[in-house]
């Protein structure tokens, strides 16, 4: 069975636009480059219609079949948080670009799933809430200083920025807004006639739209912060071939990574993603980056979409390792790979907030080997010690939250950490962090940070 495939359908938005529906499925819950040889590029459906890119892969996978149907009129991305396709790519007159257009997946045709759950009007609800900056640097490779545009996504912290509403619930959002695509400028200092990198993470419609503003270039990459190396998705370059992999280096410190555990059913995802958006707000100049090293198919887009469309999508994206024939050295590898790729994670970010799943298994042993801190967080106290005996003789404590459903704050004790009753942790209720517990958890990060732009650069 292929790594990667690709479904095509003919379908339509809901207001009737017809297009090519083109589906990602993942048969593992991580592919290499080595899996590219082996796609199958589904035909396009007619010369007129436009593409739909959708589903849970690396951003380098959607710049690599992007470069494939550089010759049809249109490509768009599905983005779940505004429950519609965004349009990166247009070669019409018609003035697509950075429209969203609204539909319905039409997974079933994929996939033998349940009937889809009807979503609300009520939480379809479009905000954004970033800024972009595009910053032109030098990236150290094994091949030389490559030219790479850094791109820096940041929140606005203004008290009139646009909040999101999840049925009926503010939630924060570091989207940028797709309509920006058509006035969005190239650094005036980037050489396209010298290779490019597009460097930092960002919705996959806008690495997209880069890729097409950039593709004269010899060759353009994109940097894979897991595998630590820029990943050829266009290249004119008998030397660096598209699908090929540079390796990059860095000189400075590792970031912080905060292990987050927890037995099921503790709102440890809630958790993290509430600590992910409170760091971001709260310390705008960090670099904060949310790894989920477990395979229940949640991304971090997962908490700023419907409840329904997000399960839906989770149910889709999840690989039951536990469940396969040869789970035990499945299980094995991905942990070794998910170590691996927390390594290459802090050479570039601040901040790496691991979230590891529900079971404290011994096969997690090298995923905190690669940490420095943890949280528990529980909603049963008979298995907070297991957690500690996992993460204790290795990294050092900073919480341990006795997950509550009721609203409540309440300290237990500060020594030898702090220990509390705090809740509810619950999808669509908590979005940020308890002051008092974000001040604990920011004690750890130093004040004064290394400027990766200048750091990548030197």
């Amino acid at each position: 069975m292929s790594a990667i495939e690709l479904t095509s359908i003919g379908h339509q938005t809901y207001g009737g636009c017809p297009y090519q529906h083109l589906h990602i499925h993942l048969t593992r819950t991580q592919i290499d480059l080595e899996d590219l040889k082996e796609l199958a590029f589904p035909q396009p459906l007619a010369p007129n219609l436009g593409i739909v890119l959708e589903g849970k892969a690396p951003l380098w996978l959607y710049g690599y079949l992007a470069q494939h149907y550089q010759n049809v009129p249109w490509i768009a991305c599905y983005e779940p948080r505004l429950m519609g396709a965004v349009v990166a790519v247009d070669r019409t007159p018609t003035g697509l670009l950075g429209q969203v257009l609204p539909l319905k997946l039409p997974l079933q045709a994929f996939r033998k799933l349940q009937p889809e759950p009807q979503v609300s009007n009520e939480s379809q609800v479009a905000v954004m809430n970033a800024s972009l900056q595009l910053q032109v640097t030098a990236l150290p490779t094994v091949q030389g200083d490559c030219q790479a545009i850094v791109l820096n996504i940041t929140n606005r912290t203004d008290s009139d920025a646009p909040i999101s509403i999840m049925g009926g619930k503010k939630t924060l959002s570091n989207l940028i807004a797709p309509q920006a695509l058509a006035e969005l400028e190239l650094p005036e200092n980037l050489n396209l006639d010298r290779e490019v990198v597009l460097f930092g993470s960002g919705p996959t419609w806008l690495l997209v739209h880069l890729l097409e503003r950039c593709r004269q270039s010899p060759w353009v990459g994109f940097y894979d912060l897991r595998l630590k190396q820029v990943v050829t998705v266009s290249s004119q370059s008998t030397k660096v071939p598209v699908a090929s992999g540079v390796a990059v280096s860095f000189n400075r410190t590792p970031g912080v990574a905060i292990l987050i555990g927890g037995p099921p059913d503790s709102g440890k995802s809630v958790f993290s993603n509430a600590l992910r958006l409170s760091l971001a707000h709260h310390r705008p100049d960090l670099k904060v980056y949310l790894h989920r090293a477990n395979w229940d198919g949640e991304s971090n887009a997962s908490y700023e979409m419907p409840q329904t469309l997000a399960k839906q999508l989770a149910s889709e994206n999840e690989i039951k390792l536990h469940l396969q024939e040869n789970a035990s050295q499945l299980i094995c590898n991905y942990f070794q790979y998910h170590a691996s790729a927390i390594a290459n994670i802090r050479t570039v970010m601040d901040v790496v907030l691991v979230d590891v799943g529900g079971l404290p298994q011994t096969e997690k042993a090298a995923v905190v080997k690669q940490c420095t801190h943890y949280i528990v967080i529980s909603s049963k106290p008979e298995k907070i010690q297991e957690w500690h005996e996992l993460c204790g003789s290795t990294l050092t404590p900073i919480l341990t939250i006795h997950s509550k459903l009721e609203n409540c704050l309440s300290v237990l004790r500060q020594q030898p950490h702090l220990e509390v009753e705090s809740g509810p942790w619950l999808w669509g209720k908590t979005q940020e962090v308890p002051k008092p517990l974000l001040d604990e958890i920011l004690k750890i990060i130093p004040q004064s940070l290394e400027n990766l732009s200048e750091d990548i650069a030197s």
